[in-house]
Parts: structure tokens; sequence; C-alpha cells
């Protein structure tokens, strides 16, 4: 982190294709493990889950929100994530990882 130096380039797009365009507005990592990454924004109104085992491939696609994403949060014990938007509706999710 201390040499600003990019880490990983982590595509929105390449697997799970969104309908339009997406500017993210939020992400999250997921606090007890990091094995998780939520995303969202507008263009499209929707929301990713990247999972770390598979290298960040999209596990999780929420779409068809009526407004943008604009807030995302894990959890403390990463067990569920909650998403806020432009439709001023908050929801919350509950992590399930298949093994």
């Amino acid at each position: 982190m201390g040499s600003g130096e990019l880490a990983e380039d982590i595509p929105f797009d390449e697997k799970l294709p969104s309908a339009a365009p997406v500017q993210l507005y939020t992400t999250q990592f997921q606090k007890s493990s990091y094995d998780l990454i939520v995303a969202g924004g507008s263009g499209s109104n929707e929301v990713k889950i990247f999972d770390g085992d598979s290298f960040f491939e999209p596990c999780y696609r929420i779409y068809n929100l009526s407004r943008a994403c604009y807030s995302a949060d894990f959890s403390n014990n990463g067990e569920m994530f909650a998403i806020g938007g432009g439709d001023g509706v908050v929801r919350v999710f509950d992590v399930t990882k298949e093994r």
C-alpha cells in the first residue's frame, strides 16, 4: 500500500455482464476474512459480489434496482451485508458461501 502501485485489477463486467455501463459509487471488503467484495453503482443500477477464492470473479448480481446503489457495508463478522441507494431503501442480505 505504501508504494501506491496497483495491486489488482478486478473487471466489473467481464463475467455476469451488466445491461448498461456501470459507474461505481461504492465498494467494500468483507471485514472478517476479505474473501468477498461488494461493489455497486449507477447506469444499470446494480450490485455485484466478487469472490476472493475464485480470483475475484463475480459470483452474484443484484440488479433491476430502481435507483443507483450509493452505499454498501459488511457486518463486522462478515455474515451479512447491506446496500443503500437513491430509492431510500436499505437492503440487508445474509452471506452464505457454498463450499
